[in-house]
């Protein structure tokens, strides 16, 4: 006698989000920050947000023996506030912890070249926050 196979499916989800939007740091973000959220959100939004222009640069225009330039993005506080989902609001806390980071060499900031009293520009200096994530591993 053989037994009837159920067809498997997919549960439910226990929770329904009203978007797939979320915010992941990784640990070793959180430790190099000194295990400030704040601080390792903000740096995630950055690292998150050039890499989506990398990603872009890369689909568009790479070309074989083409040099990557160095990836710039403007970035207000209140742009900082809404991809922290409003969990900060004070714009002094903001600008403390972007100031934190091009202080430990974790980003480089610059007037925008083409609006100088506009918001800031960044970049984060990638073998800088390499090195200390592997520092930190150790």
């Amino acid at each position: 006698m053989s037994k009837a196979h159920k067809q498997y499916t997919e549960p439910e989800p226990l929770v329904h989000y009203q978007n797939d939007e979320c915010l992941m740091i990784n640990v070793g973000i959180i430790a190099i920050c000194h295990r400030d959220f704040t601080t390792a959100a903000i740096l995630t939004i950055l690292i998150t947000r050039i890499e989506e222009v990398r990603l872009d640069w890369y689909r568009e225009q790479v070309r074989d023996g083409e040099v990557e330039p160095e990836f710039w993005i403007t970035l207000s506080y209140k742009e900082v506030m809404e991809a922290l989902y409003g969990y900060v609001k004070d714009k002094k806390t903001i600008l403390t912890r972007l100031a934190w980071l091009v202080d430990q060499r974790f980003v480089r900031r610059r007037a925008n070249p083409k609006n100088a009293s506009g918001a800031w520009q960044y970049t984060v200096a990638w073998g800088t926050v390499q090195a200390a994530l592997e520092e930190e591993a150790r």
